[in-house]
């Protein structure tokens, strides 16, 4: 998408409401900064990810081709 000249994007009326507290996203950078500390891998962690991604792709193929996509 393209922003426009005030920097906001087409189509999101500004502003924009939030949809989650600061504190959530306070949370997250906490516990994602105590694993690289720790050494410990994030929960989820990344293959989890992965996984998703792969069924997500598989939905936009079969999208666009009409065939089930088996993973």
């Amino acid at each position: 998408m393209k922003q426009g000249d005030d920097g906001d994007l087409p189509g999101f009326p500004h502003p924009r409401e939030p949809h989650c507290s600061q504190s959530m996203y306070n949370a997250q950078m906490a516990c994602f900064v105590s694993c690289i500390r720790s050494g410990q891998p994030p929960k989820p962690a990344g293959v989890e990810g992965w996984v998703n991604m792969r069924i997500v792709d598989a939905a936009y193929e079969s999208a666009r081709t009409g065939d089930v996509i088996r993973l």
